[in-house]
């Protein structure tokens, strides 16, 4: 029933999907709702997601499903995130909504990923990453759909800040601004690798955006 669902989002124009357990606790199931029609289709569930990834390994009460992100610029490809039940790895697949196929992006500590973002055009990943304080840092990880490729951005901010807003992309993406240190911005175009440092004396900063004229 469309109650039971969970953490709605729009699909596109005309479809809203949301996540909904299946009965007898087996998994769950990322449903796609027509809103003229009121037609309900069930566009994956963690069981067939194992089975078309590399994640063979579990069964679909292992893993539960915690979120799915439209892909920009259609919306056509969502990736969605898994945690583990253990709570070791959090691993993001690409799914396509009309074949249904499935492909695993990465898998990582569940506990180090915070945020994930897609760049306007869709090319890249963005997932802000805690470290633990002893054998690793904070980052920014931009894992680069097209060339298959993950680079990682190291920022420095004390812990009660909130990451989501460390970062914004700008509307052609293209570049990515994000505050590397309280007194420092960093300018990225990823596609490139160019990169510019921008120093400031305009206090401690922990958040950034994109002012457009």
């Amino acid at each position: 029933p469309r109650r039971s669902g969970l953490q709605p989002f729009w699909l596109d124009e005309s479809h809203v999907g949301w996540l909904q357990p299946l009965s007898g606790l087996e998994g769950q199931a990322l449903v796609s709702y027509e809103v003229a029609t009121g037609e309900t289709a069930v566009l994956a569930e963690t069981n067939t997601l194992i089975e078309s990834t590399i994640l063979q390994r579990a069964t679909g009460s292992d893993l539960a499903l915690r979120f799915a992100l439209v892909m920009p610029p259609q919306s056509d490809r969502l990736v969605l995130g898994l945690t583990e039940r253990t709570g070791r790895q959090i691993h993001l697949v690409l799914l396509d909504r009309h074949t249904g196929e499935a492909e695993l992006l990465l898998s990582e500590q569940q506990a180090n990923v915070s945020v994930t973002s897609f760049s306007p055009n869709g090319r890249f990943l963005l997932t802000t990453q805690r470290g633990d304080h002893f054998n690793s840092a904070d980052q920014l990880v931009l894992y680069d759909i097209e060339a298959d490729s993950q680079t990682a951005f190291y920022y420095d901010v004390p812990d009660f800040f909130i990451i989501d807003y460390l970062f914004d992309w700008h509307p052609d993406g293209d570049w990515l601004a994000m505050v590397a240190s309280p007194n420092v911005l960093l300018l990225s175009h990823p596609a490139s690798g160019t990169q510019h440092l921008i120093p400031h004396q305009q206090g401690n900063c922990y958040q950034v955006a994109w002012q457009l004229e």
